[in-house]
């Protein structure tokens, strides 16, 4: 699974907004993390950094749960 798609499912499943993703993935831009969710060959298409999918995970990992 490649990192944008790894970061779509995180959203979804922890009902992220954009903006919230960003900030958890070290306060980056909601125009990066656009960048990311692109389908690759996209012009502005960027790959996310393994670190930041990492930092990702770590975050929402420690979110309180919801129900």
């Amino acid at each position: 699974m490649s990192n944008a798609e790894q970061l779509r499912q995180l959203i979804r499943q922890h009902s992220l907004s954009r903006a919230r993703a960003a900030e958890l993935c070290g306060k980056v831009s909601i125009h990066t993390l656009n960048a990311w969710l692109l389908p690759r060959g996209a012009k502005a298409w960027r790959n996310m950094p393994d670190g930041k999918l990492r930092l990702l995970q770590l975050e929402v990992a420690a979110l309180p749960a919801t129900k």
